[in-house]
């Protein structure tokens, strides 16, 4: 038998199911009516209560989670349905300012997260390129070097300097970065001929070298499949993504040389390419997949590279040798390796003429010389600058033309042509004017530039040995000659261009010049020892000694001045009595006619003395040194302006002067 369901208990127990329901019901309409803390269950809105404020805003997130609040004003609906416009106080987003912390962790875990994958960030590629360098033995190495056009010096690094053992001389400069922050101190200076990774033309720069140059070594990825303007070229340096270091920082003036025409432009995102003698130079903004350490992931770049270098002699070097030129030598100092081939290469170059004149070699630091036919574009240019001064000023232009009317009519110049000549050995020389208003003879002097740099950045003088110093110490000179009852002083006539240069290293001395403009410009060669090369001085001095000890055992009077009491083209000579002063003055104007050196201005504190000599080879105004007379005083024309230079700046002006004479007052 089935059993039955009594009717009546069933309804009663569903009304009981149904009145637990509506007392639900009732009590959650309650609950939410009288807004009751669903963290205390206490009747109080969440946001007054002590446990909620107690929390961490972490907890307090998760409490909203859970039973499920409105964010943003922790009401029991969702924030779909909250239709205020109040925000965070603290970030204007839609959260409740309570939960601020937690949801401004959670958003950054997320960037995190959503950052993970592939990325692209811009970086900057500089301009670098692969050379060959050749070392001390003529062999090439691989290099990898950074055109800078805001340094304005070349740079190379110790490793690689090592690596060349080329010879390097002393300089101690001061390296200066952007901002003016002192950056490093050079360890020396060494000259560095370079290619391009390709066949192609050699430059010799002169550089400092520091221990490390810059941390930009590129090390990133880029797509550059998408760079369709580049197909094709030349790159000077194929791997300018790569990690490896800079051995080279190229100054301004060789970017300015190198380039050549033709730019390539692709999009913002892709570099720029510049077409150059080392190749095709890179350098833009570019977007990489792989940014180089230097670069955050998560934001804008957290470091730099800027290249700005400024050059200073230290100041410590400055006052060490202010203090050694005070000093009395207490012996001759050795040659070093470069003076002494200088001093041999002249005993085995020099001869004497038939009219008993001089004939030198230039010194030259390599039988390999450079191609110096980019010499004459910048020697017509300064030419042309020179025209416009004329143009401005006729009594220069009149003093100009005086002078080297004269230069030619002496011989010191000679007219040249251009055919035949092989223009890559051929180095022409910039000249411009400096008046001297205070000369008694030379109002005007013509000086021929040699340091004007080729496109590599080297010039002449750069090329010739500048040998040792052989002029006695002043001060020695001033001692002995005070010590005389009678004294004479005269001048060496045109010292330099009384000694003839070789024919085959005259091309090395040509200028350009008109006499007019309406002439066209001509080539003249310069056939004596031209100062305004780093050699002139060497070869002067070194050929009066040379005649001091060819012509000694006929002059001997004549030879120890020449020795012991030339300074430059001035003798100061002198005796104890009137007899042997005379007797001075013959054997030295003597020996100096011997070879070829004419003596004038002649000056002596008795007139007797210069009986002698023709008129017109003594100075016209007498001069008479009395004891406790001033013998040498400056005299300068002082115009009423005023000057403001702070200490520091006039500090480092002081130490770069000396007087010696100063210690004999």
């Amino acid at each position: 038998m089935l059993p039955v369901k009594s009717e009546d208990a069933s309804s009663s127990a569903g009304s009981a199911k149904s009145t637990r329901s509506l007392h639900a019901r009732k009590q959650e309409k309650s609950d939410t009516k009288r807004n009751r803390c669903v963290l205390c269950h206490k009747d109080h809105f969440v946001m007054l209560c002590e446990d909620y404020k107690n929390k961490s805003a972490q907890d307090r997130k998760q409490l909203v989670d859970v039973n499920g609040l409105c964010f943003n004003c922790l009401g029991r609906h969702k924030l779909s349905d909250y239709a205020s416009k109040k925000v965070c106080s603290a970030c204007g987003s839609r959260h409740h300012s309570s939960l601020h912390d937690a949801c401004r962790e959670e958003s950054s875990k997320t960037s995190l997260v959503t950052r993970k994958g592939p990325v692209k960030s811009t970086v900057v590629l500089l301009a670098t390129a692969r050379v060959r360098v050749a070392d001390r033995y003529g062999d090439w190495h691989q290099a990898r070097a950074l055109v800078d056009s805001g340094s304005e010096t070349s740079i190379v690094s110790e490793e690689l300097s090592q690596t060349l053992k080329l010879p390097r001389s002393a300089s101690s400069v001061t390296i200066f970065g952007v901002g003016g922050s002192k950056a490093a101190v050079s360890k020396g200076r060494i000259t560095l001929t370079i290619s391009p990774r390709f066949p192609g033309p050699s430059l010799a720069i002169s550089a400092l070298i520091l221990p490390r140059l810059t941390a930009y070594a590129g090390g990133f990825k880029v797509n550059a499949k998408d760079w369709l303007h580049l197909r094709g070229l030349e790159l000077a340096d194929p791997d300018f993504h790569k990690s490896d270091s800079v051995d080279i920082i190229l100054r301004a003036n060789i970017y300015a040389c190198i380039i050549v025409n033709g730019l390539q432009r692709g999009d913002v995102t892709q570099p720029v390419a510049q077409n150059t003698s080392l190749g095709w130079l890179l350098t833009g903004a570019v977007d990489s997949s792989d940014p180089p350490p230097y670069l955050s992931p998560l934001g804008p770049c957290q470091g730099s590279f800027s290249f700005r270098c400024r050059i200073e002699e230290d100041l410590n070097n400055i006052v060490r040798r202010f203090w050694e030129q005070e000093e009395v030598p207490s012996a001759a100092p050795s040659l070093t390796n470069e003076e002494r081939e200088c001093e041999e290469h002249y005993a085995r170059t020099h001869f004497r003429q038939a009219d008993g004149r001089y004939v030198v070699r230039l010194p030259l630091v390599s039988s390999q010389l450079l191609d110096f036919s980019s010499t004459r574009r910048v020697a017509e240019r300064l030419l042309r600058q020179m025209e416009s001064r004329f143009e401005r000023d006729g009594r220069f232009h009149s003093r100009y033309v005086e002078f080297l009317q004269q230069y030619q009519d002496l011989g010191h110049m000679t007219r040249v042509s251009v055919a035949g000549s092989d223009l890559e050995r051929v180095c022409y020389l910039p000249h411009h004017g400096v008046l001297r208003e205070s000369s008694l003879s030379t109002k005007l002097r013509v000086v021929f530039n040699g340091s004007s740099s080729l496109p590599s950045g080297t010039s002449l003088n750069q090329l010739l040995h500048a040998g040792p110093s052989l002029l006695p110490a002043l001060f020695d000179i001033l001692l002995q000659w005070r010590r005389y009852r009678y004294v004479v002083v005269t001048d060496v006539e045109k010292m330099y261009r009384q000694i003839v240069v070789h024919p085959e290293d005259r091309d090395l001395q040509r200028i350009l010049w008109r006499f007019s403009p309406d002439e066209e410009i001509q080539e003249f060669q310069l056939n004596t020892v031209t100062y305004g090369l780093a050699s002139a001085p060497f070869l002067a001095i070194r050929t009066v000694c040379q005649l001091a000890e060819d012509e000694g055992h006929r002059f001997p009077l004549g030879a120890e001045a020449l020795r012991r009491k030339i300074y430059m083209d001035d003798v100061m000579a002198g005796a104890s009595t009137l007899a042997g002063a005379r007797e001075v003055v013959h054997q030295l104007d003597s020996i100096c006619k011997a070879g070829g050196f004419p003596l004038k201005k002649w000056s002596a504190n008795d007139a007797t003395i210069l009986e002698d000599l023709p008129v017109e080879d003594r100075l016209q105004q007498e001069r008479w040194w009395q004891p406790g007379e001033k013998t040498y005083e400056i005299a300068r024309k002082m115009e009423k302006e005023a000057i403001y230079v702070s200490s520091s700046e006039a500090e480092g002006q002081l130490k770069k002067l000396s007087q010696p004479v100063d210690k004999l007052q």
